[in-house]
């Protein structure tokens, strides 16, 4: 028996049971968060986005960005790389209802990221600490499928893998970095570019 149908089992009664259910399409979100930190085990959620896809479009009308009201402390560090301050998440949703609402947007859909194990890592600890559910979501990772391309094409060359690397080599735009709404759009494109 797959994770998907144990957990689909064991939250049957749950109102997040979708998350467990066959894919409703052939949709697949591409998601990022920006964080406190850069332990999964312990980084906040300051803002989050999930961006769809469906066949070779980008459903920007249709995407999850939300900020996550936040309580505790922004380092300086913090705030420098993704430039939200503590007065910028006052008007934010509660890291709960983001969660809630990323769960129902999303449902079992895969999801696609840069670095997206570290993203999923952080949702599959706070979707288990806040919502009592784990994520069961394939995952696809942009890096792998650009150094797998690269490598096909330029045997000799070693790849560039960060994201604005990624972005420049496809010929695409670098649009405002480490804004999760952004950063998703990026990767989506980049995917896309990459057939």
């Amino acid at each position: 028996m797959s994770m998907r149908w144990w957990y689909r089992w064991r939250h049957r009664n749950s109102p997040y049971v979708a998350a467990y259910a066959t894919p409703p399409d052939a949709r697949v979100f591409s998601i990022d968060l920006e964080t406190t930190g850069l332990d999964p085990a312990t980084c906040r959620v300051l803002s989050l986005a999930a961006v769809p896809m469906e066949g070779m479009r980008i459903l920007t009308s249709e995407a999850l960005y939300l900020k996550v009201r936040d309580e505790g402390d922004i380092t300086l560090d913090s705030m420098r790389h993704h430039r939200l301050r503590s007065i910028d998440l006052q008007s934010g949703v509660s890291l709960e209802e983001a969660l809630k609402q990323f769960v129902e947007r999303v449902g079992s859909r895969p999801l696609l990221g840069y670095c997206v194990a570290f993203d999923y890592a952080v949702l599959q600890r706070l979707c288990r600490e806040h919502l009592g559910i784990s994520l069961c979501n394939r995952r696809l990772e942009l890096r792998e499928r650009f150094e797998q391309r690269w490598r096909q094409r330029h045997p000799e060359l070693e790849p560039h893998l960060d994201l604005d690397s990624i972005l420049q080599s496809l010929g695409l735009p670098t649009l405002e970095r480490h804004d999760a709404y952004a950063d998703a759009v990026a990767t989506a494109a980049a995917w896309l570019k990459l057939g």
